[in-house]
């Protein structure tokens, strides 16, 4: 299996591909990363703290989740967000097995 982190920020090409000053490889950040959650759905504090920083640029799209523990609760924070249902998750490996096998 794949790790959160590498499928949320693998590239679509190495042409997107490019140097910083410090010579190391970015993204072409003309595009939103998208992004999956992992807790913070209703009536969780720091969530909604969260989703506000994120979204402070512009540039990152809440795109999936696994809000909760209580998979009935993760289902209600996903219409909370306007999330496709097809994308909210009952459990956080459940959503790293099926986000990593989507395409880019």
């Amino acid at each position: 299996m794949q790790s959160l982190g590498y499928a949320a920020l693998r590239l679509h090409s190495e042409q997107e591909m490019g140097k910083d000053r410090g010579g190391f490889p970015n993204t072409n950040m003309n595009r939103k990363l998208k992004m999956g959650m992992v807790g913070g759905g209703r009536g969780a504090f720091i969530g909604s703290v969260h989703r506000m920083a994120a979204n402070l640029d512009g540039k990152i799209e809440l795109v999936a989740g696994c809000f909760s523990s209580d998979p009935e609760k993760s289902r209600l924070s996903g219409e909370d967000f306007f999330l496709s249902p097809d994308r909210v998750y009952s459990t956080f490996e459940e959503m790293a097995d099926k986000e990593s096998a989507l395409p880019l």
